[in-house]
């Protein structure tokens, strides 16, 4: 199931037993929900939000261990890559370039709708680890 949402950073997967992918509400173009969608499906495939978990119960429990954010900081890194490799072996090569902007579209118009609430502007493209935004 798929829901728009104003208030969310990106799009994403939720919900343990029954998963529903989130979006933030903008105006989409087929090939970027097309894009959007495969992401967030290779994310199920792949379990990653029992990654998610595991990682969230990790940080309640060592809260006071410094390492364990880092820790949680570059396997969410590594998820979104691997991800990010997945969806480009499905695509065709003359649509790497088109993937690679519908992250940045949705990036972008998410940080000009915000009130500064995340702190991190920051944009994951495919193989590159981070990219601040202007």
């Amino acid at each position: 199931k798929i829901v728009y949402c104003n208030n969310i950073q990106s799009p994403m997967v939720t919900g343990i037993l029954k998963k529903y992918i989130l979006l933030p509400d903008l105006n989409y173009t087929d090939q970027q929900m097309r894009h959007i969608i495969i992401h967030e499906l290779q994310h199920i495939k792949n379990f990653d939000i029992y990654i998610e978990l595991l990682l969230e119960i990790l940080v309640i429990t060592y809260w006071w261990f410094p390492p364990i954010y880092l820790l949680k900081r570059q396997v969410e890194l590594i998820t979104e890559m691997r991800v990010d490799k997945q969806v480009m072996d499905l695509l065709d090569p003359n649509e790497y370039m088109d993937y690679i902007e519908t992250l940045i579209f949705v990036k972008r118009a998410v940080l000009t709708t915000e009130d500064d609430f995340y702190p991190d502007n920051i944009v994951h493209l495919p193989l590159v680890k981070k990219i601040k935004t202007c």
